[in-house]
């Protein structure tokens, strides 16, 4: 029979030409999608058939350490922009921990405050010191009476120094008797009579140089002296005493009263 086919002894059926090609018309469009479906993993794939194939992609192996530097002649596979990434890395990490290492500077502190504006030191004219045999008496207005200075009693042909370091603006003869006139810092005038200069206008002088001679004649000094200088001390157009001048202010300290005895803190 045309239609049938034997095997091992028995016949089966054969289906017609016409019937099988419907059949795979039919089947044709399941067995794509199945295949796309199906197919297990890593047994192969469907060729156009339908049938399974068993090939695989050959896998090369290499015996080089990972991580180390690959050998000459062969390229690298590592993205370039990895040693990139990983030094950014590094670099955070770092800054992290120098952040959280490092403690933060105190501020500054504050200057201490200004110390205040002292008078320069200044000398008594005549070495050593000795007190006036007549005192300074301030005017009540600046032409009425007083006693425009100090006198200090001394020998004739003293030498007189100065006061303090200054400029010499005035040295030579006024109303019959010498007269010096020095101009300090802090438009400070002192004033010397009767003297006989040693120094001359426009020239600067040093505390304790000498400037001059004393001379005897002086109004106002007692009959016992042979001489008394004059010195007068003004600022501007006022007159002050030139005594102020050789004391400088004493700082007196008071006992802390937490510490002063029978005292509890308080």
């Amino acid at each position: 029979m045309a239609n049938t086919i034997e095997t091992a002894g028995r016949r089966s059926p054969r289906p017609a030409r016409g019937l099988g090609r419907a059949l795979a018309r039919e089947v044709a469009p399941w067995s794509h999608r199945a295949r796309a479906k199906c197919t297990p993993i890593g047994l192969g794939s469907l060729n156009r058939t339908g049938e399974l194939s068993t090939y695989r992609r050959p896998i090369h192996r290499s015996h080089r350490p990972i991580g180390s530097p690959p050998p000459p002649g062969q390229t690298s596979h590592m993205p370039t922009d990895q040693p990139k990434r990983r030094l950014f890395g590094l670099i955070c990490a770092l800054l992290a921990l120098l952040t959280s290492a490092t403690p933060l500077s105190a501020a500054p502190p504050a200057p201490p405050p200004a110390a205040a504006t002292t008078p320069p030191a200044f000398l008594s004219p005549l070495q050593p010191p000795r007190p006036p045999t007549r005192a300074f008496q301030a005017p009540a207005t600046p032409y009425g009476p007083g006693h425009r200075g100090v006198d200090l009693p001394g020998a004739a042909n003293e030498q007189v120094h100065a006061a303090a370091d200054g400029l010499i603006t005035y040295a030579a003869d006024l109303a019959g008797r010498g007269v010096i006139a020095i101009d300090h810092p802090n438009h400070l005038r002192t004033t010397y009579e009767p003297v006989t200069p040693t120094v001359t206008a426009g020239a600067a002088v040093l505390r304790g140089e000498q400037i001059g001679l004393l001379q005897p004649g002086h109004p106002g000094c007692p009959p016992a002296t042979p001489a008394c200088l004059h010195w007068g001390l003004r600022r501007g157009r006022t007159y002050l005493n030139p005594m102020f001048l050789l004391h400088r202010p004493r700082v007196r300290l008071l006992p802390d009263p937490v510490a002063a005895p029978g005292r509890g803190p308080p």
